[in-house]
């Protein structure tokens, strides 16, 4: 069965079912994609969720069209197959081709078994290591005319995109935003302050509807009274409040993580989904996004985490790296006694920095600080009781989140035959590797670096010594790619 339905005014989807398969069944289908758009070749991806025995596409292509083509993922093609052929006669405009002699090329690309790629941890999206051909019409050649680009350069694009109404052209035409940002600067003289305060207003005041974009949607002065708008209405209303304290700020556009990266070949708007503000002060630089109200100004949404982003100046607009200068830090503190008889009682503090605490305040806003510590720390220590707790810093977000909690547990460790037998890390276990593939053909991406410290100090019972305990080992990545540590000492005393 075959079932028909409109995505939207472009697109229409086409879902079919093979209900009679089985597991070990091998899928075989082939269709056509036709457009009313002359101009249009789609892309290709070889590559699917399942193993695949063959892939196969093929292109006719006019001689009068130049498309760029960029290969994802495929250091050869197991069939690159290309000719030049007469204009067919089924294609349009086949008596014109007659009388200017027009050709085309049909194209070949074909791939055999290609390996399943499937969501996996630490990656962007699978899209970004798909194995598959990509193509952007770069312009077009009528006969006795000279070339004609389609796809402009970089510069152009960001020209256009500054004098548009709709993106650059709104940076300076705002009064309430210049008020604004007056007021807020007024009795500051360091440009790093000044960041500081329209920063921290604009993320504190404006609530993001969601929604992500290059162009706004709704006119700043309308989302600057309603307090509400899309990130393209936050990051211009940002970046125009600083312009206005007279600081260097530009918009940067950015792919997300889960729309895929960017690729410089294309000049295209359509790669992007996001506005950042990119600010200069001295030999310093910084990223801001002001979409979420516990963000501090010096670490991004890991969404917007994704290698490049396109600094969109008149004159000179430039690539600049996505990297947050922030990372995850989380530093336990545990001071506990051991009984005879198993049970433990103690005492933990734990401190949460950068993502890490940005994490755990947003998990604040769901849960009660009490479900928080039960849930967040105490699930690791098998029958914890939560005796006592406090935490600090909740919204001040430029320092760290400070957890204290009084526990105790009859049922972590294993008394017996004089012997007590126990997991010496009460929280924060790593449960499971999360890398189960055999072979991992794509990069391991954190998004962010991440620092996580646990200390112990344990008292035994009188009477008792440490018999066995695993061995000091220091582990160290090339390239100072990582780090893990363990050290465990015995004081007799």
């Amino acid at each position: 069965d075959v079932f028909e339905g409109e995505v939207d005014d472009e697109y229409k989807l086409i879902r079919f079912t093979m209900p009679n398969l089985q597991p070990g069944c091998i899928i075989e289908y082939r269709y056509k994609v036709r457009s009313e758009h002359g101009t249009f070749l789609r892309n290709w991806s070889f590559q699917t969720s399942e193993p695949t025995r063959w892939s196969e596409f093929q292109a006719v292509i006019p001689n009068a069209l130049e498309y760029v083509m960029v290969r994802q993922a495929i250091p050869k093609f197991d069939v690159e197959h290309m000719e030049s052929l007469p204009w067919p006669r089924d294609l349009m405009l086949s008596q014109t081709a007659d009388f200017y002699g027009l050709r085309v090329t049909e194209h070949r690309w074909g791939l055999r078994d290609i390996p399943a790629l499937r969501e996996e941890p630490f990656m962007t999206t699978p899209e970004d290591f798909r194995a598959k051909i990509r193509f952007q019409l770069a312009g077009y050649r009528f006969p006795r005319q000279p070339f004609q680009p389609v796809m402009e350069s970089w510069q152009k694009l960001a020209e256009d995109l500054m004098e548009s109404r709709s993106f650059g052209g709104e940076i300076e035409r705002h009064k309430i935003l210049r008020t604004q940002a007056e007021v807020l600067t007024a009795n500051l003289s360091s440009p790093l302050e000044k960041m500081r305060a329209i920063y921290d207003y604009v993320r504190t005041t404006m609530t993001w509807n969601g929604e992500r974009g290059v162009y706004i949607t709704e006119d700043l002065d309308d989302a600057f009274k309603a307090k509400t708008g899309g990130g393209p209405e936050i990051a211009l209303m940002l970046t125009s409040m600083l312009h206005f304290a007279g600081l260097e700020a530009r918009p940067v556009l950015v792919s997300t993580r889960e729309h895929g990266r960017l690729h410089k070949q294309y000049s295209i708007l359509t790669q992007f989904n996001h506005v950042l503000t990119h600010v200069k002060i001295g030999a310093n630089e910084y990223l801001l996004d002001a979409t979420d109200p516990l963000l501090p100004y010096n670490i991004l949404p890991v969404a917007a985490l994704n290698e490049l982003g396109f600094r969109v100046d008149k004159k000179k607009p430039t690539w600049v790296r996505i990297v947050s200068p922030g990372s995850y830090s989380n530093r336990t503190v545990v001071t506990a006694t051991l009984l005879a008889d198993g049970s433990i009682a103690g005492h933990f503090e734990a401190t949460d920095d950068g993502y890490s605490g940005f994490f755990d305040r947003h998990l604040l806003l769901e849960k009660s600080e009490e479900e928080y510590i039960n849930e967040g720390w105490l699930d690791d220590l098998t029958g914890a009781v939560l005796d006592s707790f406090s935490i600090s810093n909740v919204d001040s977000i430029y320092s760290p989140l400070l957890t204290q909690a009084q526990f105790s547990t009859a049922d972590h460790c294993l008394a017996t035959g004089g012997k007590i037998y126990f997991n010496p890390t009460f929280f924060g276990r790593f449960e499971e590797n999360p890398f189960k593939l055999e072979k991992r053909t794509f990069p391991v991406d954190y998004a962010y670096g991440r620092k996580y410290s646990y200390i112990l100090y344990l008292t035994l019972p009188e009477g008792y010594t440490v018999a066995e305990r695993p061995e000091n080992i220091d582990i160290r990545l090339p390239k100072n790619g990582g780090q893990f540590v363990r050290q465990i000492y015995v004081n007799d005393d």
